[in-house]
């Protein structure tokens, strides 16, 4: 079985950082992530993604050190696979309204674990962040004129 300490150092290793406070840093993760991880026996998956994704390394490898660091070219495998919410339909989602459910893709799983695991303030200041960028674009994309008129 691996351990949080094995995945960690793992974790370092593929980003080509010094220490755990490094590796936090550069993969922007709190600075309590780490002892986080620890106090609760294991690595969340969207976390090991991130980092996969990043250092460009087997999601496999990096959670249970087996197969190649690398994945092969054209092969990414940064996903995690089996993630709980890779192809969760979301049928309900606001703001998709006259539009069909639709099934996340595994990276979008990823995503959200990502969001998952994030403390609470700084996971509602990312969501702001998300819809704020979400309606620029959407504003962008609204032809001149079709605002209401008086």
């Amino acid at each position: 079985m691996t351990t949080v300490d094995q995945i960690i150092s793992r974790m370092i290793q593929a980003l080509g950082a010094r220490n755990m406070a490094e590796m936090l840093r550069i993969s922007g993760f709190s600075t309590a992530a780490g002892s986080t991880w620890r106090k609760r026996g294991c690595v969340p998956d969207g976390s090991i993604a991130r980092i996969a994704a990043l250092a460009n390394v087997s999601f496999e490898w990096l959670k249970l050190g087996t197969g190649e660091m690398r994945p092969p070219r054209g092969n990414p495998e940064a996903a995690p696979p089996g993630s709980e919410l890779e192809g969760m339909v979301i049928a309900d989602a606001p703001m998709r309204t006259g539009r069909g459910p639709f099934q996340l893709t595994a990276e979008e799983a990823a995503i959200m674990e990502m969001l998952r695991d994030l403390p609470e303030d700084e996971r509602k200041r990312v969501e702001a962040e998300i819809m704020t960028a979400w309606l620029t674009c959407r504003q962008k994309k609204k032809p001149m004129g079709s605002q209401g008129r008086a």
